[in-house]
C-alpha cells in the first residue's frame, strides 16, 4: 500500500518497487519489471481537463466490477475499464478514489485514443464514419447523438 514519502508496490509484479517518472508531462510510477505505470487521479483530472474532457469521466464501459489486481494506494480491487478504440483492445485498470493502472504500454496508447476522442467531439465531421455514412448520416448524428456526460464517474461500478 501506498503511504506518503514510501515508494509503491507494482500490483502486477507485487514485490517490484515503482519508480516515478514523467511521461508527456505526466507525473507516474513505472514498474521495470512489467513495464506497467501507476498514474495518480490528480494527474487523471489535469490530463483530461488538458484533453478537453470531462476531469471525472470513464475510461470507457466497465468490462469486471472487481479486477484482479488492487489499487496502489488502498489495496481494494480496482474496477477494469475498456478504452475507446478498436484494435488493440485496452483494459485500464482503475481505483476511483485513487488512479489508474496501464500495463505496459497502454499509458501512451490511452492518452493518443482520449486525444482523438476529443478531437471528434469536437469535430465530428473528421471521424472517418462521417465520411462512410454521408450527409445524413452527419446531420443525424448532429441532431440526436450529441455526447452527453457519462451517468457514471471513472472508476465506479
Amino acid at each position: 500500500m501506498y503511504r506518503d514519502g514510501e515508494r509503491t508496490r507494482c500490483p502486477v509484479c507485487e514485490d517490484a518497487a515503482l519508480d516515478v517518472v514523467c511521461f508527456a508531462g505526466l507525473p507516474r510510477h513505472g514498474c521495470a519489471g512489467c513495464g506497467g505505470a501507476w498514474v495518480d487521479e490528480a494527474d487523471l483530472w489535469r490530463l483530461f481537463v488538458e484533453l478537453g474532457l470531462v476531469a471525472d469521466e470513464p475510461f470507457g464501459p466497465v468490462v469486471e466490477a472487481a479486477s484482479p489486481r488492487a489499487c496502489v494506494r488502498c489495496g481494494a480491487a480496482m474496477v477494469r475499464e475498456r478504452a475507446p478504440g478498436e484494435a488493440p483492445v485496452l483494459e485500464l485498470d482503475v481505483c476511483a478514489e485513487h488512479g489508474a493502472w496501464f500495463d505496459g504500454g497502454e499509458l501512451p496508447a490511452a492518452i493518443e485514443r482520449l486525444a482523438m476522442e476529443a478531437l471528434l467531439r469536437e469535430n465530428p465531421l473528421l471521424s472517418p464514419r462521417r465520411y462512410e455514412s454521408g450527409v445524413v448520416g452527419v446531420i443525424d448524428w448532429l441532431v440526436h447523438q450529441r455526447w452527453r456526460r457519462p451517468t457514471r464517474t471513472r472508476g465506479q461500478r
